[in-house]
């Protein structure tokens, strides 16, 4: 395990698709998608997540949501949740000052 302080999770507004897979979806390689991410916490796959610059991941505001912002980590570089690729400690974890969580998901 990797111990870089230089991911932060931004939460924002995306919406839930199924009951935590895609529906209707096919196996598509990291190295067609390498800005793809598991985001995990306490050690466990929670959503998915985007690089979206060298320091910061985009990920729904609910997969962050009341939960104490040290127990994160962002696995890039894999095809699956729970092995290869590397796995980095978050420094922050910041929820989009809008998100709603009585508000319904599209």
């Amino acid at each position: 395990m990797k111990s870089l302080n230089e991911i932060d999770i931004h939460g924002g507004l995306v919406p839930l698709l199924g009951q935590g897979r895609i529906i209707g979806g096919t196996f598509v390689p990291i190295t067609s998608v390498p800005w793809t991410c598991s985001q995990q916490y306490l050690g466990s796959h929670r959503c998915g997540c985007a690089i979206i610059s060298p320091t910061a991941a985009l990920t729904a505001a609910h997969c962050a949501n009341r939960l104490p912002g040290n127990g994160f980590y962002i696995r890039a570089g894999s095809d699956t949740k729970n092995r290869d690729g590397q796995l980095y400690q978050t420094r922050d974890v910041a929820i989009h000052p809008q998100f709603n969580e009585n508000q319904p998901r599209a």
